[in-house]
């Protein structure tokens, strides 16, 4: 992402207040992977907010999404907590 902290946090703080947090967060993620997919199909290079994704920034970027979704679905985590640091390393 191209922005900074101050707006990440404060999407943050929006996003954790939605209902459909996890569906997002799926949308996300089947984005990412639309994206890793095209790389290996050697179609047209996905050009993300100007900023071209390595195969292992990708691979981290799943893992981060995957990860947050499991510990928002499975424990008390703090929502907002949980996206801020995914944001951070996006």
């Amino acid at each position: 992402m191209n922005s900074d902290l101050v707006s990440r946090f404060s999407y943050a703080k929006d996003l954790s207040q939605q209902e459909d947090l996890k569906e997002v967060l799926g949308i996300w993620l089947d984005y990412f992977r639309n994206i890793l997919l095209s790389r290996f199909n050697m179609q047209k290079k996905w050009v993300v907010l100007r900023k071209e994704y390595s195969l292992e920034r990708l691979k981290i970027i799943l893992k981060n999404i995957q990860t947050t979704i499991f510990l928002i679905s499975t424990t008390n985590v703090n929502k907002k907590l949980a996206l801020e640091l995914l944001l951070t390393e996006v």
